[in-house]
């Protein structure tokens, strides 16, 4: 049950034209990063980011803490 309360967040996500920009960019983007903080407001996920086809993460809700996943 609580996986399935999360499992549209990739669908929504994936049709997101800046979020797709990014990835085929492969770089950091503020911009996706806030999004991405937007819509972990209201998923109430704990985090909620975005890879490259590396597994490198590039832009992340966490964005502003100091143990962001951005860049790892």
């Amino acid at each position: 049950y609580e996986l399935a309360k999360f499992e549209q967040i990739p669908n929504l996500l994936s049709h997101d034209p800046r979020l797709l920009e990014a990835v085929e960019k492969g770089a950091p983007s503020t911009e996706l990063n806030l999004l991405l903080a937007q819509w972990l407001k209201q998923s109430l996920a704990d985090t909620i980011y975005v890879h490259d086809k590396t597994g490198l993460v590039i832009a992340s809700s966490n964005y502003q803490q100091a143990d962001t996943f951005v860049g790892s």
